[in-house]
């Protein structure tokens, strides 16, 4: 797979949190070192994306623009759990319900692109 940009940087949008993975050894086994996870290398959902085919990891939400989204986004964000103030100590971060209505952006462009709610459901 090729790397465009690292997996994900979602905590490089957030210089405001604690919670960043931008340093060793966080990325040890990737090929250019660390790419702001919290992984030392693959992940079992970059494991699969390779055996569907995907050529690239899945863009974090706050880069992916336009029919990109078609191919996937990544909704994490470093320290966010599902209750609204986990990691709220750490700084900014995208909790749940953020990243479930970013969910909801996403269906809304999806829709757009394709047209119609139809069209969107049946791709």
């Amino acid at each position: 797979m090729r790397e465009v940009g690292g997996p994900t940087r979602n905590e490089e949008l957030w210089m405001d949190s604690l919670a960043r993975a931008n340093y060793l050894p966080y990325g040890i086994d990737f090929p250019d070192g660390p790419t702001g996870r919290f992984s030392n290398g693959k992940n079992t959902a970059d494991v699969i994306a390779e055996l569907l085919g995907f050529d690239d990891y899945i863009p974090p939400y706050a880069s992916a623009q336009g029919e990109q989204i078609l191919r996937g986004v990544n909704y994490a964000s470093a320290a966010a759990g599902i209750r609204s103030e986990t990691g709220q100590q750490l700084g900014a971060r995208i909790d749940f319900t953020g990243q479930v209505n970013n969910y909801k952006n996403t269906v809304e462009q999806v829709v757009n692109i394709l047209g119609d709610e139809d069209s969107a459901a049946n791709t």
